[in-house]
């Protein structure tokens, strides 16, 4: 199990590591590896996150054992639960005492020891979140070590709770099975939460003398959840792209099996055009993109919506969105988001977030406990004493295909050598031009950063694997640096990065984002249709040396040599798709 030779250099993780003491060898994962799960916690869950459906570490074990499994198929790991280590198994436990405490000055539950010597792999962590955090790491070095990593002792925490992305499922479709995958692609990175903003519109011009608008229900406009109650039936008529309550409740328990947040969004009464065709009366008369807040029913209807989704949604904060609506009509705004605040508040305990939109009332002022997802300088909201998450949109900021404002895809650059003294972002990075305008390290009510991937231009504009193409790369290096603050000693460098980057994407387990398909060679398949067994199932052998055998089925006869194929007849193979490497559907 253990190969006593010197280790030239330590793995490189995304996120890189707080601490890291290395002893010179080698520990090699024996073929049939014991996970054991300390049977004083199995059942334990960490109720402090932001998730109401938080795993226990059994069932984080067992994610974890299927990972290792799906990353070297020749092991074979058995999961048992024990009093103690043993020689040569990797052994999950909870550290009772430990005290792990985040930038900002509160406690973290996701930090974690690492300890790998001689007698096998030991993983403590402050809840069952952190073991999962620690052999997330195990599981990075491990690929890049061909089944084996450096002895030693990993203390790893992050600076900041909140990291991830946010994904316009507004104006553009994605299944639920894509979501699973992001999470998977999420947490192999320590990414927290996965924003989904289920509801909006593409963009109208405002109505102007001499302009006019085309028919109000022609413009696209969807809302993602469905509800079968007869009251919301025009809300989400395009049924086959939106999620039942079944649906949504699997994908957010999928998630959260890696410890990844779901964060909803219905956004409103902005961006809100899916209410204004639901509800035309509802609609200002200037911009049916905005919600008449002069009419109670306007509020009333968002609380009603609420009402019937609240109950769908397993975590503890969702967002009312909340962006860009008239300056003009700032008072009637705030109260809006107050009135939100409350409402969703009684009736499911739950608080909100929203973005960060400055309404210039002299009247009114926005809720404190509303935390502010902000786009455009938030420095002067946390002096305020606001909870505010950083999406600055100079650096976190893409629009799929296509946008005269924003990239396709995060510029590394600006990433990594675009703050005010030019060195990485971080969340405490509000503004590029002038480190008197950022926060400090310890700022109390900074809680991260996310980055947020928008369809400005609708589902015409690209794909849900194109959509993973953009924002692939630059996805890591914001939930890294989110992990830990850019200014530490030990935090990941560009060139690190850059070397490992290729390596880890491709291992990420419960997950095939980029459709790669494995193959002992250049050919995937190869199908000699002569070469047909006759027999039942009528079977075609690949010959590439695979093993991805084809199946004929229903009038299928050979001519010419190839196959034609009559009245339905067809071919089955066991690929979903192959794709060329640069291209995306």
């Amino acid at each position: 199990m253990l190969v006593a030779s010197l280790y030239s250099a330590t793995p490189i993780t995304v996120p890189a590591v707080r601490s890291w003491t290395v002893d010179g060898e080698l520990f090699t994962l024996p073929v049939h590896l014991s996970i054991l799960v300390d049977s004083r916690f199995q059942g334990l869950r960490d109720e402090n996150g932001l998730t109401l459906i938080p795993p226990t570490l059994h069932e984080f074990a067992t994610t974890f054992t299927s990972d290792l499994k799906e990353s070297f198929p020749s092991l074979s790991p058995q999961l048992t639960s024990a009093e103690k280590p043993s020689k040569g198994a990797i052994f999950l436990t909870i550290d009772q005492d430990a005290d792990y405490i985040l930038a900002n000055g509160r406690s973290s539950s996701e930090g974690y020891i690492l300890d790998v010597s001689h007698q096998g792999i030991e993983v403590r962590g402050s809840s069952p979140l952190g073991v999962w955090r620690g052999v997330t790491t195990l599981l990075q070095g491990l690929v890049q070590g061909n089944a084996t990593f450096p002895t030693g002792t990993i203390v790893d925490q992050p600076d900041w709770a909140t990291r991830g992305i946010m994904l316009d499922c507004g104006r553009q479709w994605y299944p639920a099975n894509y979501l699973k995958e992001m999470c998977a692609y999420l947490s192999y990175f320590k990414a927290s939460e996965f924003h989904l903003h289920l509801s909006d519109n593409l963009v109208l011009y405002v109505l102007k003398p001499g302009r006019v608008l085309g028919p109000l229900n022609s413009t696209y406009a969807r809302f993602r959840l469905h509800s079968d109650k007869l009251e919301f039936a025009g809300l989400s008529p395009h049924v086959n792209e939106t999620y039942s309550r079944e649906e949504f409740d699997d994908l957010q328990r999928s998630c959260a099996s890696r410890g990844v947040t779901i964060v909803p969004e219905i956004e409103a009464p902005g961006h809100a055009l899916v209410i204004s065709q639901w509800k035309p009366q509802l609609a200002l008369s200037t911009d049916p993109t905005l919600l008449n807040l002069s009419l109670s029913e306007s509020t009333q209807t968002m609380k009603d919506v609420w009402a019937e989704f609240l109950p769908w949604i397993h975590s503890k904060q969702v967002s009312i969105g909340a962006d860009e609506y008239s300056s003009a009509l700032a008072d009637d705004y705030l109260r809006f988001v107050g009135n939100m605040s409350q409402f969703i508040q009684q009736v499911s305990g739950k608080t909100i977030r929203s973005w960060g939109t400055n309404e210039p009332s002299r009247n009114l002022a926005l809720t404190k406990n509303t935390t502010v997802q902000h786009w455009d300088n938030a420095f002067q909201l946390l002096q305020q004493g606001y909870q505010v998450i950083n999406s600055d949109d100079f650096f976190l900021y893409i629009v799929l295909k296509e946008s005269g404002s924003f990239p396709q895809r995060l510029n590394q650059t600006r990433l990594w050598r675009g703050n005010a003294l030019g060195g990485p972002w971080d969340p405490t990075q509000c503004t590029s031009r002038s480190p008197t305008g950022n926060p400090s390290l310890d700022s109390p009510t900074l809680l991260g950063g996310i980055m947020a991937a928008w369809s400005d231009q609708g589902p015409t504009a690209t794909t849900p694997l194109e959509a993973f193409y953009s924002f692939k790369m630059g996805l890591p290096v914001v939930v890294a640096n989110a992990w830990h603050a850019a200014t530490r000693s030990t935090a990941l460098t560009r060139e690190q990065f850059d070397s490992v980057f290729d390596v880890l994407e491709a291992s990420v387990p419960g997950q095939n984002l980029d459709r790669r398909i494995k193959s002992k060679g250049i050919e995937v398949v190869v199908y000699d249709f002569s070469s047909e067994t006759g027999s039942t199932p009528r079977t075609v052998k690949d010959t590439s040396g695979n093993g991805y055998n084809a199946v004929l089925e229903g009038r299928v006869s050979k001519s010419k040599g190839g196959l034609l194929l009559e009245n339905g007849g067809h071919i089955s193979t066991p690929l979903g798709s192959k794709v060329p490497v640069s291209v995306y559907y």
